[in-house]
């Protein structure tokens, strides 16, 4: 049987969202923070799924992050998801990353796949209505955790600007692009930092190349580090040897 270590906590709000139908990974520890709450967002999932897990809407993502305490490896120690490993690097700003760096980081963070289909392979892509349907879905999702942070972990969303703004104000959030950047890195653009506010609450917004292509991971750290300074010192702090 999966242990599945997520926190329930937003379960009956996320439910009312009609198009969500993977519930997000919540750490135990993600509501308790002040100022500090990251929410990481993925593209997809794809067709290896188990057809359960997809009409019980309990598998999928949370079972992706925490399956026996493993957090993405299996029992012999065999990697499941370099997705999550290249993450992990690339928020701590190191290549080997211990079992201490994870059990700090996933049950202090938030967790989803953007796009709320399967995809049949890698190689295929979400439609345009995935794209609409995700940004619709994003919004209502922020709502319920309320995070500081949004670290999106590919760019395709991204430019995806007009459903963006479509879904920010059909939501009621007003954006604000607080930096811009033609800088490539990895033959990727880096994206502009934003942030969107609704009722007094800003979430800072930023992405990286997806972890699963061509992706160095200290060089996007360092991005990253200049995006949400803040965070990943606190991030680091956590860690005491």
């Amino acid at each position: 049987m999966i242990e599945l270590e997520s926190s329930t906590e937003f379960d009956l709000e996320l439910k009312k969202i009609s198009s969500l139908l993977w519930k997000p990974w919540v750490g135990k520890e993600y509501s308790l923070l002040k100022g500090n709450k990251l929410l990481i967002v993925g593209e997809s999932h794809y067709n290896h799924l188990p057809e359960q897990s997809i009409k019980e809407s309990i598998g999928g993502t949370r079972s992706m992050i925490h399956s026996d305490g493993l957090y993405g490896y299996d029992k012999s120690g065999k990697e499941k998801h370099i997705f999550l490993r290249k993450t992990e690097q690339v928020l701590w700003s190191k290549k080997d990353i211990s079992k201490k760096h994870r059990k700090i980081l996933w049950p202090s963070v938030s967790f989803y796949n953007f796009i709320q289909s399967r995809m049949e392979t890698k190689n295929h892509r979400p439609t345009k209505i995935d794209w609409q349907i995700g940004w619709q879905t994003f919004t209502q999702v922020i709502e319920i955790l309320k995070p500081d942070y949004v670290l999106f972990c590919g760019v395709s969303a991204f430019n995806k600007r007009k459903d963006l703004s479509e879904a920010i104000i059909k939501n009621g959030f007003k954006l604000s692009i607080i930096k811009t950047s033609n800088e490539k890195v990895n033959g990727t653009t880096v994206k502009d930092i934003f942030t969107l506010t609704k009722n007094g609450e800003t979430v800072t917004m930023c992405c990286m190349k997806h972890p699963s292509r061509a992706c160095t991971y200290w060089k996007w750290s360092k991005i990253i580090k200049s995006h949400m300074p803040e965070y990943i010192s606190w991030l680091r702090a956590q860690f005491l040897p």
